[in-house]
């Protein structure tokens, strides 16, 4: 499979945002985590404030990510994996072990 990049600030403040909502904090919880006020990151999400190299590790460190998963969109399979599901079903969290599975046997598949 090949990963695509993402190409804007607000396509990388939107995998912010989505992971932290799934990682379960407000934007002051995540603040407080990687050394940011509130207010900025509301505007990493919206995409109106860059992140440096140190930050985005903050971040991915704060949500249990790779950096690799902010710069990069969800795989295609997976989200259609969970089209249909029930309501009660942690869909995020079963979207979160199929990109890991995915990513771990992607270089393999890969080389062969």
């Amino acid at each position: 499979m090949v990963r695509v990049r993402l190409e804007s600030w607000s396509e990388i403040g939107g995998r912010v945002a989505a992971a932290r909502e799934r990682a379960g904090f407000t934007q002051r919880e995540l603040g407080d985590r990687v050394g940011l006020h509130r207010s900025a990151i509301t505007r990493v999400e919206l995409g109106q404030r860059q992140l440096d190299a140190l930050e985005l590790a903050r971040f991915a460190e704060a949500l249990g990510r790779s950096v690799e998963w902010f710069l990069t969109r969800p795989l295609v399979p997976i989200a259609s994996h969970c089209i249909g599901l029930s309501a009660g079903q942690n869909v995020p969290r079963l979207e979160d072990e199929l990109e890991r599975t995915s990513r771990d046997v992607e270089l393999p598949t890969e080389i062969g």
